[in-house]
């Protein structure tokens, strides 16, 4: 399961890549978490940044395994955004945890 986020600007810093990045994570888990209730929040997150993006830029978020339920009855899902510049070469990687909180 994927996601795709386009980046239009001349140059990204670091605020707007790591918004971008956490968007497009956060598009991913409200797919995977679809038909089941609760609030989505993204839990924790770290990022990675490898060179400068002086163009547009796109972030793709992976999940490599299905959303995982909890005893408590939330559901989390890890997530993995790459961040690219508009030749496809990887300028940061963010990995976050993604729950949601079943509602009480």
């Amino acid at each position: 399961m994927s996601f795709f986020v386009a980046f239009s600007s001349n140059t990204l810093f670091a605020g707007s890549i790591y918004a971008g990045a956490i968007m497009a994570g956060y598009r991913l888990a409200e797919k995977a978490f679809e038909g089941i209730e609760g609030t989505l929040v993204a839990k924790e997150a770290r990022i990675r940044y490898f060179k400068a993006i002086l163009s547009d830029g796109f972030a793709v978020a992976a999940a490599d395994n299905d959303p995982v339920r909890k005893t408590n009855g939330n559901c989390t899902l890890d997530v993995m955004i790459t961040v690219n510049d508009l030749q496809g070469i990887p300028c940061a990687l963010l990995s976050a945890e993604f729950v949601l909180f079943a509602p009480r």
